[in-house]
């Protein structure tokens, strides 16, 4: 594998993880000190589209995969919820580590795709616990709203279900470019959810929806939902150098 190594006047983009983004440049760097000249800087306004993921645990590699890949996408927060058929368990002495490992990953995914805005990543909880979460947050983004104005969206991938993403997001486009979507997104362990968390989803306002014909891995579901998402209500049509044009 080849090491890249900084040198003097390399240029490089700092970001805080807060929308702000610097566009530096290396004055001179040894073993444990660099100088940096700051040339422009830039805040980038968070993403039109705000998502969130409530993902069933499933293995340690599927979960730091659905988060690096999930972060590199746009996504604004991550809550992992225990599921009846969660193959893997955390408790309680380990929450806090877990969750300080999958911060790890947000931030460099972060530095890989040069997404300034740093998600929220939420310690494990049962998943009664992540559907109150989803439920105080569509009553204190729905209560405010404009007439007229896009609800918080809370949609579970169901292979069973009758409606297909798809159609829904199209059927909402228009509405969606005219207003500032939020979407909360659930998305059961490997083996899915049981056909009581998925009724207790629904009695928690979430609508099922499939993702094709296709039966698709725990971690493939969240991200293609993801990106279907983001291609039609996200920023997928921005240039990543824009940043710049307002510095």
């Amino acid at each position: 594998m080849r090491v890249l190594r900084l040198q003097p006047n390399d240029a490089l983009e700092l970001l805080d993880g807060a929308g702000h983004c610097y566009l530096t440049r290396i004055v001179s760097l040894s073993k444990d000190r660099v100088t940096l000249r700051e040339q422009a800087q830039c805040f980038v306004p968070p993403n039109r589209l705000q998502l969130s993921l409530i993902q069933g645990l499933s293995s340690a590699d599927h979960m730091d995969f659905s988060i690096q890949k999930g972060v590199e996408l746009g996504l604004n927060a991550f809550v992992p919820v225990h599921c009846e058929r969660s193959v893997s368990r955390i408790d309680a002495s380990r929450a806090a580590s877990k969750q300080g490992h999958w911060n790890r990953v947000a931030q460099a995914a972060c530095m890989q795709s040069g997404h300034p805005w740093l998600p929220r990543i939420l310690e494990p909880m049962t998943l009664q616990e992540g559907l109150g979460w989803a439920a105080s947050h569509r009553d204190a983004e729905n209560a405010p709203k404009q007439l007229g104005a896009m609800p918080l969206q809370l949609w579970m991938l169901d292979p069973y279900a009758s409606e297909a993403l798809r159609d829904r997001l199209l059927a909402s486009a228009a509405e969606a470019q005219q207003s500032t979507p939020s979407v909360i997104l659930l998305v059961g362990p490997e083996a899915g959810l049981s056909d009581q968390e998925a009724e207790a989803a629904k009695a928690a306002g979430f609508l099922a929806l499939h993702a094709g014909p296709r039966t698709l891995r725990t971690e493939t579901a969240a991200l293609a939902a993801i990106a279907a998402i983001q291609a039609t209500w996200g920023d997928w049509a921005d240039a990543p150098s824009a940043r710049w044009l307002c510095a």
